[in-house]
């Protein structure tokens, strides 16, 4: 028995180590997703609010976020007691940085958490238009969540975290990957209310009383985000937990949670679950001026932009749009394929370059472009075709840099067309569905104390 227990903590002080470095628990197999239906105008070159985007972060989440988190948690909520002190936020700190989600538990019991970043949605409700009439209705506020093949339908174990009262978990994010661009345009911009959830929303049903139609809640089933773990044993360590950390045969963890046979799961079984909560939701925030576009810089000659990007089911389906504009006030010749644009990927393991090499064909003058003022020439290119395989392979969220580089002016047949480099100002988004890998890969984490200063 002595063994037995050394063994469950020794297993326990290394889960916690692994959260401590900014790693996640060994993540779930995810097997790949049948392609859903793509989102109609949902991609964009568009970088986000505020101007280019930064890269992913691959560490620890910035302590800034940890500590405005934790501090935005203190403040009581009408859904406390509800979620047995369970409190969930989201925040930002600006523009082209990261954002965070945090579930700190500042109940007096011991909680069970589902912390898997599939489970967050954002409603972000857009600031009032002052063009529009008066008595005019307001927009639909935009629900960004990921694909319903992402998005689990219930509770994965191996995401569950056993919380100990004045204990919390936060993780960076990128709101990109939830909220997509529509039509080139974020919906991340100032004065854009944000309200964030996390879990399963209850389920509720239309009745007619007094005339009105209203909506009425049904009996809370689970699937559950959290739930009171059962009494720990007296050894337990407190504070983070991974609730798989001692069930290999597929019996009950420390958590109390009981691993399902295939068997159970394509039934829909469910474990019983006590005190079991179906969401949590953040407290509403307006994004601040900081998240307004900057202007664009009056520009003279030819521009590179990125256009679009893509909401693409797999890799083999991404694809990116760059344009070439003369924006100056004379014509311009260019020499240009998509063999002489070269593109840099950012994700969340690492960044990549995807050069399709040089063109070594002789052009003749049909093959220059002339570009009257104002005038653009834009092209599509799938990005399996121009980088290395399984560049895209994991399910998520990329962002893709471009340059052209032009070193054919056309003297041969008199031309003076463009040489040089140009670079997009600003990354594409591009979101892939499925793949070969799991979703999400590796996650920025900090485990939190109340109290206690966030870790450097």
């Amino acid at each position: 028995m002595n063994v037995r227990l050394a063994l469950f903590a020794a297993s326990t002080l290394c889960l916690l180590a692994v959260v401590h470095c900014g790693q996640r628990p060994k993540p779930p197999d995810v097997a790949p997703m049948a392609p859903a239906p793509l989102d109609a105008g949902s991609d964009s070159g568009e970088g986000g609010a505020g101007g280019e985007a930064a890269e992913p972060d691959h560490h620890r989440p910035d302590p800034a976020l940890v500590q405005k988190a934790l501090d935005r948690t203190g403040t009581p909520t009408p859904g406390d007691e509800a979620a047995h002190g369970l409190r969930f936020e989201v925040v930002e700190v600006g523009p082209n940085q990261s954002w965070a989600l945090a579930v700190i538990n500042r109940g007096g019991e011991t909680m069970n958490v589902v912390f898997d970043p599939r489970l967050l949605t954002l409603e972000v409700e857009a600031p009032p238009d002052p063009k529009a009439k008066k008595h005019a209705k307001p927009p639909k506020p935009r629900i960004c969540r990921l694909p319903d093949g992402l998005r689990p339908a219930r509770a994965d174990a191996a995401y569950v975290l056993k919380l100990a009262p004045g204990h919390g978990m936060v993780e960076s994010f990128d709101p990109r990957l939830y909220c997509l661009p529509d039509q080139g345009t974020t919906p991340l911009i100032a004065g854009a209310r944000v309200t964030a959830s996390f879990g399963w929303a209850p389920k509720t049903k239309q009745v007619w009383r007094h005339g009105k139609r209203v909506e009425e809640p049904l009996p809370v089933t689970p699937p559950f985000v959290a739930s009171i773990a059962p009494p720990a044993p007296d050894n337990a360590d407190a504070g983070v937990e991974s609730a798989d950390a001692a069930a290999p045969d597929g019996g009950e963890t420390p958590s109390g949670i009981v691993m399902k046979d295939e068997a159970q799961a394509d039934a829909g079984a469910e474990a019983p679950v006590n005190g079991g909560v179906k969401e949590l939701r953040g407290t509403t925030f307006e994004l601040g001026a900081d998240y307004a576009p900057p202007p664009k810089p009056p520009a003279n000659g030819l521009v590179f932009e990125m256009t679009r990007g893509s909401d693409a089911a797999n890799e083999d389906s991404a694809t990116v749009t760059v344009q070439l504009t003369n924006r100056g006030s004379r014509p311009e010749t260019v020499y240009f394929r998509r063999e002489l644009v070269t593109f840099e990927v950012s994700s969340v393991d690492g960044t990549s370059t995807c050069d399709p090499g040089p063109d070594d064909r002789s052009p003749d003058r049909l093959a220059f472009t002339h570009l009257a003022p104002g005038r653009s020439l834009a092209v599509t290119s799938r990005l399996e075709e121009m980088c290395e395989k399984d560049t895209f392979a994991r399910p998520g969220l990329y962002l893709v840099r471009a340059r052209f580089d032009s070193d054919i002016s056309g003297s041969a047949f008199g031309l003076d067309a463009f040489v040089g480099h140009l670079t997009a100002d600003r990354p594409a988004t591009v979101r892939i569905r499925a793949g070969k890998l799991p979703f999400p890969g590796t996650r920025s984490l900090a485990d939190v104390q109340v109290g206690a200063p966030p870790a450097p």
